[in-house]
């Protein structure tokens, strides 16, 4: 069980070194987001080291902690497959909070079209290897997300310790990837073997989570406005 976690994580690193191809001819410059007014409870945590930039942002809260974090991708290429287009969207907490959860935030989704650009839309949320019937047309977790049919499997035989450090999606609860607002930036740029474009995307994440190792229940909440960037081989 738990070497099939592995190899996930592997897998999706090899993709997202593939989709990362076709962009790296362009610079890439550092996303910061503002910092926002903080008189909270004591369990949140403090983003001090973060420069103000009130255009683009990514806030995370998983249970009453929250933070904001500047460390995310969100791309689209077909450089894994030329008939396809992969959507990547990856999350690190900051360190205070990837210390107290150890969650890995990664998301993908497959489409068959040669389209890379988002759209408004609500799409559901699907763990590894989910039996959802809606499966194809939302986004998959990646990393230790895992769903409930393989939770109930280990349960069954005994092996809970091989899902150390997993998380279980709850299905019970509605499971969510909310794009609100797309806009092109007008950066398109035709290259000889591919072409390349923004777009500023607006949304939220919600899900509900099981943690395995002291089966804890959370709620996580991501609010972001952030760059999207695409590239289509030709």
């Amino acid at each position: 069980m738990s070497s099939n976690l592995k190899l996930m994580k592997k897998l999706l690193i090899i993709v997202f070194g593939l989709s990362s191809i076709l962009q790296s001819c362009k610079d890439y410059k550092a996303k910061e987001v503002s910092l926002l007014s903080q008189n909270k409870a004591s369990t949140d945590f403090e983003n001090s080291d973060l420069t103000e930039q009130p255009n683009y942002y990514c806030k995370v809260k998983i249970g009453k902690d929250e933070c904001i974090t500047t460390d995310y991708l969100m791309s689209s290429s077909n450089a894994a497959r030329k008939e396809s287009i992969l959507i990547l969207f990856g999350i690190t907490l900051n360190e205070a909070m990837e210390e107290k959860y150890q969650l890995d935030i990664s998301l993908q989704k497959r489409h068959n079209t040669l389209d890379p650009k988002l759209k408004i839309g609500s799409y559901p949320l699907f763990a590894i290897m989910s039996d959802a019937e809606d499966y194809v047309n939302g986004f998959q977790f990646l990393g230790n997300v895992i769903g409930e049919k393989t939770y109930e499997q280990a349960k069954n035989e005994n092996i809970l310790e091989d899902l150390e450090g997993s998380y279980v999606l709850l299905l019970e609860h509605t499971n969510t990837l909310n794009i609100k607002d797309v806009m092109d930036l007008d950066v398109e740029q035709d290259q000889p073997f591919y072409t390349t474009g923004k777009q500023r995307v607006k949304g939220e994440v919600n899900f509900n989570l099981l943690r395995v190792d002291i089966n804890e229940k959370l709620t996580v909440n991501i609010d972001f406005d952030i760059e999207h960037e695409w590239a289509l081989s030709k």
